[in-house]
Parts: C-alpha cells; sequence; structure tokens
C-alpha cells in the first residue's frame, strides 16, 4: 500500500477479508476437481497410447488453478496480518498464517480458511464507531449457531454419505455445520470440504451426475 493511501477501515477489513476468503473457497474446490481429473487421466493414459495431449492440457488447467490460487493468497496477506494485530484469536491466527506461508498446501490452506472466517464472525474488528450527531449504538459481533471452529471427520463422512445418497448441499452442510438453518455460505462450501475429504481417503470426486444437486 502507498504510504499515502489511508489504510483500510475495520468494517472495510472485514468485508475485504471475506470476499477473499470466498475466493479461496471457491478456487480450492476448482483446484481439488482439477487435481483429481489430472490424476485420473494420467492413470488412463499409462493404459492407453496416444493420450499425452490430454495429459498435457489438464496439467496446463491444474497450474492454471494453483497459479490463480498463489495470487489470491498473497493479496490475502496484508489484510490477514492487520487482522491478527487486532483480534483476539490474533496470535494464533498469526501463527498458522506464518506457518502456511512456509509450508504451502491446499489441504491446510482450506483449514486455514475456515478458521478465518470462525475469527472473521466471532472476533471481528468492532465497526468504527460513528461521531456524529445521529450517532446509534454499536451492537456487539454475535458468532452464529452452529459455526465450529474446525469440522470433525466424522461429521464429514456423514455428510458425504448424505451426498451420495441422493442429498443435496444444503442437507449435508446441516451435518457439517451442525445447524438446522445453513448460511448460503456454508453451503457453497460443501463442495470444497467433502472434495478435500475425498482426495485425502482415496474417493472418487466430484460425486457422479445422479446424486448431483
Amino acid at each position: 500500500m502507498h504510504p499515502d493511501q489511508p489504510r483500510p477501515s475495520k468494517p472495510d477489513l472485514i468485508v475485504e477479508l471475506t470476499e477473499l476468503s470466498r475466493e479461496l473457497r471457491n478456487t480450492l474446490e476448482d483446484l481439488a476437481v482439477q487435481t483429481i481429473k489430472f490424476k485420473k487421466i494420467l492413470r488412463e493414459s499409462n493404459k492407453a497410447a496416444g493420450r499425452e495431449p490430454e495429459v498435457v492440457a489438464a496439467n496446463n488447467d491444474l497450474q492454471k488453478v494453483l497459479k490463480r490460487l498463489n495470487g489470491i493468497w498473497d493479496r490475502a496477506r496484508k489484510p490477514i496480518i492487520r487482522l491478527g494485530k487486532t483480534s483476539n484469536y490474533g496470535e494464533k491466527l498469526l501463527a498458522e498464517f506464518r506457518y502456511l506461508s512456509l509450508r504451502p498446501n491446499a489441504l491446510e490452506v482450506l483449514k486455514f480458511v475456515e478458521f478465518l472466517e470462525v475469527v472473521l464472525e466471532t472476533d471481528a474488528p468492532a465497526p468504527i464507531a460513528d461521531l456524529g450527531d445521529n450517532a446509534q449504538p454499536q451492537e456487539p459481533h454475535k458468532r452464529p449457531r452452529g459455526r465450529p471452529s474446525k469440522i470433525p471427520p466424522e461429521r464429514k463422512a456423514k455428510a458425504l454419505e448424505v451426498r451420495i445418497r441422493g442429498g443435496n448441499n444444503r442437507q449435508a452442510a446441516k451435518i457439517l455445520y451442525d445447524t438446522e438453518e445453513p448460511t448460503k455460505h456454508q453451503r457453497d462450501s460443501v463442495s470444497a470440504i467433502l472434495g478435500w475429504y475425498c482426495e485425502t481417503h482415496g474417493i472418487m470426486w466430484p460425486l457422479p451426475k445422479n446424486v448431483a444437486e
């Protein structure tokens, strides 16, 4: 940031990081899909000749998503550090961020994004007070019900079973987040969470079309 540019206000910082968190989640979901696609084509190319162009194309697609992920991560660095200096969870947030910066890993990035979202929802800096004549009391920032800081693997397994049996993202999100009314963001995060769960457990993902929403 240029020295003459004003620092973002606290509400702006929350908005900025919320948007970056959404971008990271979407890109991680794309990365999961492209990784599985590349591995599948690579396996098939070992059994049949003439598929080298497909392997190259799949690898190029994967590298594009990785480049996009790295770009978003770089943009998130300064806002995350600013939040870490003002949050009650700042010490843990910055420690995990520094560790992740040294050893970047897509699955760990997803876990960090989940933690960042919890910090934003539970301990985000309060908006700057309005000192004008029409100032109104600020309501404390409350944590939405059912939002865990870490999703146990048992819930992921149950949510995956729901999807395999034909359930949709809303039904899976209810299990993942232990809530009867999952938010749109929680519903949208189901594919990324279950995608990486499947990747680390050797399960096929994306799911077949007959169980897709």
